[in-house]
């Protein structure tokens, strides 16, 4: 997974929250961090997940459930 664009200093929270084994671990580390921190941790969480689906969507041949809205907006 590769995101562009990042700083020094997001990658290095980036680098901080993979090292932590489970869930519990990382929620305990956001609560305490600065509201400021915790906000970019959760930016940061959700580029990653952004960057899931689109290397998802990046594999796939068909679209079935995009085909299906557009057929639900052409009716």
């Amino acid at each position: 997974m590769r995101i562009e664009g990042l700083t020094w200093e997001q990658c290095e929270l980036l680098d901080q929250m993979w090292e932590f084994d489970t869930i519990e671990q990382l929620k305990n580390f956001i609560n305490v961090q600065t509201p400021d921190i915790q906000r970019e941790i959760m930016t940061l969480r959700e580029m990653l997940m952004l960057s899931g689906i689109d290397e998802q969507i990046d594999d796939m041949n068909e679209y079935p459930v995009a085909v299906q809205m557009l057929k639900g907006i052409m009716k």
